[in-house]
């Protein structure tokens, strides 16, 4: 779609500065995603101890890496939108938000989480770890400027950090370890909320049932909504709640449209091939199988054994 419909689909003030890259990643790389090498991993190397251990340290230097990287370009701690350069703002973005290594923390602990589901774990930190995480910018958010490693120091553990509390909550929660916090959610005044609530009938509307097939594409195509949207303006848009929260209701919609499109046109015909290929190849092992069980002669059982022993 980057290479052969969007340099043609429309222009604007911004368009090449906002696809450019993108092109030039697509026409570098696009035949790591044809052939899935990007993805590949032989999974008879997959050892769940070293892995754990490999995990902790890469999620370690992860951290370590942004923090180093923040300190040593001066950068804000976090993305801080109210800042009057709006050019520092993107860039601070670009760099600190949109890079994938940044996410690999948060990434990390979740798979943790998921290994160690079943196993019990002290977690009570983790309320005072989100508190902490959530409070320590007030004194950023009011112009005050940080000592420079405290302001690295947030920027590369805040993300993980905050991914470990919430993980440990959770998972205090669903094994019944959860303490005050599993009592407090337990509590019967809340049971008519998840039966009654207009918020649970509303979400368990059948519409919303495709949705549930099309997040991971609508997740895909947002950025492309996105970016389309705002490297076709032709004028600068006004910078406020209301603006922010139309611009949300227009990208949420005009995304559902263009997933919906892309899963017709692309993915529920590759999916249905796909199928019809495994149906072929297990018919044609069933077919294998039966054919040799039918070869198989079956040996005569021997009724009358005679034991004997020495003493």
């Amino acid at each position: 779609m980057f290479i052969f419909l969007f340099p043609s689909l429309t222009s604007g003030p911004l368009w090449m500065e906002y696809f450019e890259v993108q092109l030039d990643k697509c026409y570098k790389n696009w035949w790591t995603t044809l052939t899935f090498i990007n993805n590949w991993y032989d999974e008879s190397q997959i050892n769940p101890n070293f892995g754990i251990k490999l995990i902790i340290l890469v999620a370690t230097a992860n951290s370590l890496a942004i923090a180093v990287r923040t300190y040593i370009l001066g950068q804000n701690p976090t993305v801080l939108y109210n800042t009057p350069d709006e050019r520092d703002v993107y860039n601070q973005a670009s760099t600190i938000y949109v890079n994938t290594y940044i996410h690999l923390g948060p990434y990390f602990v979740g798979l943790i989480l998921g290994y160690f589901f079943l196993n019990l774990f002290i977690w009570m930190s983790a309320l005072f770890g989100c508190l902490g995480i959530m409070l320590s910018t007030y004194t950023l958010n009011r112009g005050e400027i940080w000592n420079p490693i405290a302001g690295a120091l947030y920027a590369g553990l805040h993300r993980t950090a905050w991914s470990l509390c919430v993980a440990w909550i959770i998972f205090g929660c669903t094994t019944g370890n959860g303490g005050p916090i599993n009592t407090f959610l337990s509590w019967q005044l809340f049971a008519p909320l998840g039966k009654l609530s207009p918020i649970n009938t509303f979400l368990s509307w059948q519409l919303f049932a495709p949705l549930g097939k099309l997040s991971f594409m609508i997740y895909l195509m947002h950025f492309l909504v996105i970016w389309v949207r705002y490297a076709y303006n032709r004028q600068p848009l006004p910078f406020s709640h209301y603006t922010m929260f139309c611009e949300f209701l227009v990208n949420v919609m005009i995304s559902i449209g263009v997933s919906i499109a892309t899963h017709l046109a692309f993915e529920a015909p590759m999916m249905s091939l796909y199928n019809i290929y495994l149906s072929h190849v297990f018919k044609f092992a069933n077919t294998r199988i039966t054919r040799t069980s039918k070869k198989i002669k079956p040996v005569k059982q021997v009724n009358d054994i005679v034991v004997t022993s020495r003493l």
